[in-house]
């Protein structure tokens, strides 16, 4: 018992230190994002949003009786509209900027509103990106200023400016 005891320490000391099950870096999450609407990924969608974000989208795809494929094209027809069905999506980041805590307090202020949640966002970047879209009716390259904030052991995407 003392040997697991130890053990469960160890472990849990590593973890918090961020020696193991590390959370993924915060541009992670916008790769996840982007790779998400380009693959109609709708899991990994929802992965970059808060839970109770990603729950409403579950719920709005699910009174539509729209499968995970279906909620995707719905969501970014326009996309495929403009781009062609099967069109890419890159990403290339740029500059980051820490944001400020007032920033960062009106965000938690706006999701603690929205939600009725308490959410505590420990750090937050505004990170630039250059994402190019391509398909075979067009391309386009569009600078994207990206908001991801860490809440707990995770990142998620706070905002998107264009």
């Amino acid at each position: 018992v003392a040997v697991l005891v130890f053990i469960a320490i160890v472990l849990f000391v590593l973890y918090e230190a961020g020696f193991i099950f590390q959370p993924k870096d915060k541009k992670e999450v916008i790769t996840t994002y982007f790779e998400s609407i380009e693959n109609n990924d709708f899991e990994g969608y929802m992965s970059t949003m808060v839970k109770p974000m990603a729950e409403e989208y579950r719920s709005c795809a699910d009174v539509k009786g729209l499968s995970d494929i279906e909620a995707m094209k719905e969501l970014y027809a326009d996309y495929i509209e403009g781009f062609g069905e099967g069109y890419t999506i890159t990403v290339e980041y740029g500059a980051e900027e820490t944001v400020s805590e007032a920033m960062i307090k009106n965000s938690e202020n706006l999701l603690n509103t929205t939600y009725s949640q308490k959410f505590d966002i420990t750090e937050a970047y505004r990170i630039a990106t250059t994402v190019t879209f391509k398909g075979d009716k067009a391309e386009e390259n569009q600078t994207m200023y990206v908001y991801v904030g860490k809440i707990g052991r995770k990142w998620y995407i706070l905002n998107i400016d264009n």
